[in-house]
């Protein structure tokens, strides 16, 4: 509450900052106390230790904690989809564990059993997955991959649009970022 009651943005921005690599250097200075205890967290901060090692590309790091959440016995339907989401896109990314085979594998099943779910929540997070992984592929995986997951993701769009009140933002979006860039030489365009 205190960091959004700044009113001048640029402080707001620094403060905000400031916590955010506060917290980054916290997680990391206490790994061994995260592993020891990680039976005592719940799945939501698993996830966002293993979030916060994604971002600073410690991607091994991040999918211990990624595979524990979706071990876990008390973990929900919205955080296992965003688990598995994540340990999709730690496939994706150019790192030495890259496995853009697995990563598409994964986020294929996570599309296939978010399709047969009722929950509005599930549902809209199975177009930013779908847009997500069409991105990872237009820009470093098979083109004609991409392109499919994009228009894919705008067609469930385009389902949900009416209950999604963002005054078509998430639309133009997903449109922008389709129509961005061109294939580079020798990039594969078989297709899924």
């Amino acid at each position: 509450r205190l960091q959004s009651s700044i009113a001048n943005p640029d402080m707001r921005d620094l403060a905000t900052r400031s916590t955010s690599n506060q917290i980054l250097l916290l997680v990391t200075k206490y790994d061994a106390d995260y592993t020891n205890y990680r039976d005592k967290l719940f799945p939501e901060e698993l996830l966002m230790i293993g979030i916060i090692y994604q971002s600073l590309y410690r991607i091994e790091d991040s999918l211990r904690y990624f595979e524990y959440v979706v071990k876990h016995p008390r973990t929900l339907e919205t955080p296992l989809m965003e688990a598995n989401r994540q340990i999709a896109k730690s496939y994706m990314f150019p790192s030495p564990i890259q496995d853009l085979a697995k990563g598409r594998s994964l986020y294929k099943a996570i599309l296939q059993k978010a399709s047969r779910s009722q929950r509005f929540e599930i549902l809209s997070g199975a177009i930013l997955i779908q847009s997500e992984w069409g991105f990872f592929e237009m820009t470093a995986g098979d083109w004609q991959c991409g392109i499919q997951n994009m228009d894919a993701a705008i067609a469930r769009l385009k389902v949900m649009q009416p209950m999604i009140n963002d005054q078509g933002n998430m639309m133009n979006l997903l449109l922008a970022k389709r129509q961005s860039g061109s294939p580079r030489p020798g990039q594969p365009q078989a297709g899924c």
